[in-house]
């Protein structure tokens, strides 16, 4: 009778502590789908347009059109992990802009792409920058306090400032919403070099004299 009435007592609790399992899960969810959960950052896209005229049919613009082209690029602070897209014209004057993009030194990318028919037989070509911005979370955010916290989740203010701070720093917003390819491993590189070093297989350098 005993052993019966363990066993009923360990269903019982089981079922209990499932059943608080399935609840814990549902109201996590409800959190997730109201935003009353964990705000991270924010990531926009945002296109800025410009068209470059080549007067004459020519293949390189006027001094004018290049100064348009620089006080654009200033207002909208044109830099670092900007892509940019030359559209429509003919080829020749598309790789003219992207010889003077890249004369600029600055470090963005920059690909060409043929537009409409209309668009590539026009004089102009249209300069299209792509950048992503991040909106980091509003810290503190005591909307959802830890203590009146009846669900079991964390509140809004959970690892906020961790958010934010990661926000603020990144230099390519773009890495937030897709990670870098990573490169090749050099692992095995850095260890056969460690190898030869610590087994006296370095190969010293060329005794060469500089003169008497």
């Amino acid at each position: 009778m005993q052993g019966i009435l363990r066993t009923v007592v360990v269903l019982v609790s089981l079922a209990l502590i499932g059943g608080c399992d399935l609840r814990l899960n549902e109201h996590v969810m409800q959190a997730r789908e109201n935003e009353n959960f964990r705000k991270g950052n924010r990531v926009d896209l945002v296109q800025f347009n410009h068209m470059v005229s080549f007067p004459g049919g020519g293949d390189f613009p006027t001094d004018a059109e290049l100064d348009r082209l620089d006080a654009f690029m200033k207002a909208i602070q044109f830099g670092y992990a900007d892509e940019v897209t030359l559209r429509g014209g003919a080829a020749a004057r598309q790789e003219t802009l992207a010889i003077y993009i890249r004369r600029l030194g600055l470090p963005v990318n920059i690909r060409t792409e043929s537009g409409t028919p209309k668009e590539n037989a026009a004089s102009k070509v249209k300069v299209l920058v792509e950048r992503h911005v991040v909106t980091p979370p509003s810290c503190p955010d005591w909307s959802n306090f830890d203590g009146n916290e009846e669900r079991n989740t964390p509140g809004s203010h959970y690892g906020c400032s961790i958010d934010a701070s990661l926000g603020y720093m990144v230099a390519n917003p773009r890495d937030l919403v897709e990670g870098q390819e990573m490169g090749p491993a050099l692992g095995k590189t850095f260890i056969e070099a460690q190898r030869r070093y610590q087994n006296r297989q370095v190969t010293p350098p060329p005794n060469v004299k500089t003169g008497d």
